[in-house]
């Protein structure tokens, strides 16, 4: 999750949670100063877009889709059935 517009509390399915083997983990940018934000920034690039732009770090794709199958798609997540990412895509 980026941000949190829709406000400090939510609800969580913990079951869904126990069971998908999720691990949630929270940060926050807000509070930290520009220079350590720049710091960040400047550790991504130099030790994990190289590795990206060379294919030894790739998500792992479940099932790409057309846009059209948007819906078969949220199905797929919705049971849980996908170990990995699941790829509209828009031609």
């Amino acid at each position: 999750m980026i941000a949190a517009l829709g406000g400090q509390k939510t609800e969580i399915d913990l079951k869904n949670i126990y069971v998908r083997n999720v691990r949630i983990i929270g940060s926050t940018l807000r509070s930290r100063p520009p220079q350590v934000k720049a710091q960040i920034l400047s550790a991504l690039v130099r030790d994990v877009w190289q590795k990206v732009a060379a294919g030894e770090i790739r998500p792992t794709i479940y099932k790409v889709l057309p846009i059209t199958d948007a819906e078969k798609a949220q199905d797929i997540l919705y049971r849980g059935e996908n170990v990995g990412k699941v790829v509209l895509t828009v031609e």
